[in-house]
């Protein structure tokens, strides 16, 4: 499995424009990436993104509780 910034990462809208949500990590404070969006789905994408460590951190317990 490839490595992955660790969370928990943050989703915010942009100072500079409202239609740009910033991904970054908390625990390193370090840019992640950048959703520009057209409509209203790329708002949940952002939102889905930021859960991603979450997501990963259930899913491994998960698999470790079907053990």
């Amino acid at each position: 499995m490839s490595k992955h910034t660790p969370g928990p990462w943050k989703v915010s809208v942009s100072p500079y424009s409202n239609r740009v949500f910033l991904i970054d990590s908390e625990k390193t404070g370090g840019a992640i990436g950048e959703l520009i969006y057209a409509d209203i789905r790329k708002a949940a994408d952002a939102r889905l993104i930021g859960a991603a460590p979450d997501l990963l951190r259930a899913a491994k317990d998960f698999v470790e509780w079907l053990s």
